[in-house]
């Protein structure tokens, strides 16, 4: 699976992902690598409407793989300091094509962050982290699915 491939089927996950959401439902992206950038800078969450929905679709058209490594710990660690909205659970559907270092400390982390937060992962192409993948999902209570390359 190329790169650009790769980024493709992000977006398509991506935008799968935003066009299902509830209206009045809280959400926002985060692109990471050896860095991350978040959609919404100012709020951790945003509500979902029609205004956000044409923004983050425009945002995910624009997206490119540029950020470098996959560094995932930082930005599941800036997420549990921001605990979800009262009344909420949050849902994370993480999409990844690449190994990281740190595989026991990013699931330790998502561990702790268990009672309010479920992750969904997605393992992209031929190369992403099976532990990482299954992982974040089986101490999180959430789900898996590897997408192979030329799917």
């Amino acid at each position: 699976m190329a790169e650009e491939n790769k980024i493709d089927y992000a977006r398509q996950a991506m935008s799968i992902f935003i066009k299902s959401l509830p209206v009045g439902s809280y959400f926002n992206i985060f692109r990471f690598g050896s860095t991350y950038e978040q959609f919404n800078h100012n709020q951790i969450t945003i509500e979902y409407n029609e205004e956000s929905a044409k923004n983050a679709m425009t945002y995910i058209t624009d997206m490119k793989a540029n950020l470098g490594g996959t560094e995932l710990y930082s930005v599941l660690s800036h997420l549990q300091k921001s605990p979800p909205k009262t009344n909420y659970s949050r849902q994370i559907f993480l999409l990844t094509d690449g190994e990281i270092d740190d595989v026991d400390k990013v699931l330790r982390l998502c561990y702790s962050m268990s009672d309010t937060t479920r992750i969904f992962s997605f393992g992209l192409g031929s190369a992403p982290s099976r532990a990482l993948v299954k992982g974040l999902a089986r101490v999180t209570n959430g789900s898996f699915l590897f997408i192979p390359p030329n799917t």
